[in-house]
């Protein structure tokens, strides 16, 4: 991994240059250019509270991947130099694990704490936080916590709004969203430059011996790969997945009223990746998971491989008719 790129480290330099203007905490990473004026700008406005209304109906806004985009900036408005959006994120959302190959991303925290995978690292974002994420790097962010984000987004250069607009659904609700639309963020992501690789996580933070423990690959399945699940201190069990193969559900064996272990994600295979924000995870034989949770980790998450594998299949069955045709003629 490109682990060298992104730092947890705060750069004096850098917080003495946004001090002057701001009181924003800046999380730094190596060769980090200037902030963008425009996007100091909008920083200053959210501080004092005069952001735009993201619900105005007049802005476009769309649903993407659980996230609320509100559109304050596209490349129409700036020459095609940077876009920028107002995101609402609700508790247990954020996007599977990707790369931008195309666009640098800016993420401020205007309200809440997110938490953020910059390739093999965590972060926890706060109110005020500053993070950037150079193009072609692994990354994702996620709200684990029971209250509401709100981030600003900025890229460089423009064109991410393109995506948006073809995977996004329309907001009917602006604070619940609906079921993303997995097999269209697939489709149009390596259109965009955007990749989703293979990616283990646990589809809840918490199990118990009625549901099993459910562990789920996102991204692209055509490939075999394997994770190991660490149980507790002592016990390794290696799980496998084939080709096409993006969720097991693994009974363990553990005496009613034991304490609860902790399960742990690790060592992928074959070039898949850890979603560090969901390989932690606990069970307990004696404690319910609570109603929901599993469910809306399997629709949330689990949703990617299956859009993905009926987004294989529609190509599939296009190029057979291609070759059919051509066979005919």
């Amino acid at each position: 991994m490109k682990g060298n790129v992104f730092g947890l480290g705060i750069a004096s330099s850098l917080l003495f240059t946004v001090a002057m203007n701001s009181q924003v905490q800046a999380h730094t990473f190596d060769d980090l250019p200037p902030i963008p004026d425009d996007l100091m700008e909008y920083i200053h406005l959210a501080e004092a509270g005069t952001l735009p209304d993201p619900l105005d109906p007049n802005k476009t806004q769309f649903w993407v991947a659980g996230g609320r985009n509100t559109y304050l900036k596209t490349g129409a408005d700036t020459n095609g130099q940077y876009s920028l959006f107002d995101l609402y994120v609700p508790p247990n959302v954020g996007p599977p694990l990707h790369i931008h190959n195309r666009e640098a991303e800016w993420f401020y925290v205007v309200d809440g704490n997110p938490s953020f995978q910059m390739d093999d690292e965590v972060i926890a974002g706060s109110t005020g936080s500053l993070l950037y994420g150079p193009q072609g790097h692994l990354h994702t962010f996620r709200n684990l916590t029971d209250t509401p984000v709100r981030m600003l987004l900025f890229y460089e250069p423009s064109g991410i709004e393109n995506f948006f607009t073809e995977v996004g659904q329309p907001v009917t609700d602006p604070i619940n969203p609906p079921s993303f639309l997995p097999e269209k963020l697939l489709v149009a992501g390596a259109k965009y430059g955007l990749e989703f690789p293979s990616t283990f996580v646990f589809a809840s933070s918490q199990f118990s011996s009625d549901t099993g423990v459910t562990i789920i690959r996102t991204g692209d399945p055509s490939e075999a790969v394997g994770v190991t699940l660490q149980v507790g201190d002592i016990t390794d069990i290696l799980v496998n997945f084939g080709i096409g193969e993006s969720l097991k559900t693994l009974d363990l064996s553990i005496p009613l009223g034991s304490p609860s272990l902790d399960l742990l994600l690790k060592s992928p295979t074959n070039g898949a990746y850890l979603g560090l924000l969901q390989n932690q995870a606990t069970f307990n034989s004696a404690t319910s998971v609570p109603e929901g949770s599993l469910t809306y980790g399997l629709l949330s998450l689990g949703a990617l491989w299956l859009g993905f594998k009926l987004a294989h299949q529609q190509k599939s069955n296009s190029q057979n008719k291609s070759n059919s045709h051509i066979f005919n003629s």
